[in-house]
């Protein structure tokens, strides 16, 4: 589906929050709260806000449990059991999007699990500079592919895009990689760094 994308005046950092989602039950992890998972003697949402600041303009924390330790970081921080929503807890990434859509002030929402601690320090460039060569500006997503799938949870969405998001969610989807295929949407390679998308679903992956 084709929509048509304002251009922006620039394609910077400035353009760009970064949404951390820490909201999952981290039932392969044995119940913890992933966020505050220990990692190479600091924790994974540290990891996480240490890569993606110099990045970005803004962070944002999507976060279901230990909200005032998130706080204490000095971003903001949403939940997706927002009574706006409507929705169950736990409801997935698409309503952790949608509760932290409304706190973003930038056009740009950077998405990032907050397990994936090897991520690039150029992960957000690369993306914006796609969406700003002409013949993507109608595009609204980017999606990074690592040379064997795309990770639409590392997707740079464009905040155009959110009222068709709510309207996927509002209608019970609930698999951003389905409704991403629904959008304007390009593939950026990043096969030569796919390590960094490796995320930490079990207690074992913390050695790997």
């Amino acid at each position: 589906m084709k929509q048509s994308k304002p251009c922006t005046p620039s394609h910077n950092a400035n353009d760009v929050t970064a949404l951390l989602l820490a909201g999952g039950r981290g039932e392969r992890m044995n119940g913890q709260d992933k966020g505050f998972v220990k990692y190479k003697n600091t924790t994974l949402i540290e990891t996480a806000i240490n890569t993606l600041k110099p990045q970005v303009k803004q962070i944002i924390i999507s976060c279901n449990r230990n909200i005032e330790n998130y706080a204490r970081f000095g971003f903001p921080t949403t939940c997706d059991q927002s009574s706006t929503l409507g929705c169950d807890d736990y409801s997935g990434p698409i309503a952790g999007i949608l509760s932290a859509a409304q706190l973003a002030k930038s056009p740009y929402i950077q998405l990032c699990p907050c397990d994936t601690p090897q991520l690039s320090d150029s992960l957000v460039h690369p993306l914006m500079q796609a969406l700003a060569l002409p013949e993507n500006l109608n595009s609204v997503i980017a999606v990074p592919f690592d040379g064997t799938r795309i990770q639409p949870l590392h997707s740079l969405v464009h905040m155009q895009s959110i009222p068709s998001l709510r309207a996927y969610f509002t209608n019970g989807g609930r698999k951003i990689r389905d409704w991403i295929a629904q959008q304007a949407f390009i593939e950026v390679d990043f096969s030569n760094q796919s390590s960094q998308f490796r995320n930490i679903n079990r207690p074992e992956d913390l050695t790997l």
